[in-house]
């Protein structure tokens, strides 16, 4: 991924506008990363990823957790 560092900004962007939290590498190699955050909002971020054509086959793993961050 030759461009990776003018993929950076715009991917912060989609996953701030997301709520997304966690860290995405973009590298000469490829991608890889962690995030969290709601089901639909890292659908937003899989699917602005898959827009390119480069990931349009992107192999995703996904885990439900929920969390109480409420404290008494």
């Amino acid at each position: 991924m030759s461009d990776f560092r003018e993929k950076q900004e715009p991917l912060l962007e989609v996953c701030q506008k997301n709520a997304i939290k966690g860290t995405i590498h973009l590298s000469l190699e490829g991608i890889n990363g962690t995030i969290a955050g709601t089901a639909s909002d890292i659908e937003m971020v899989i699917n602005y990823l898959c827009n390119d054509s480069r990931f349009f086959d992107l192999e995703t793993k996904q885990s439900l957790v929920i969390i109480c961050l409420l404290r008494g």
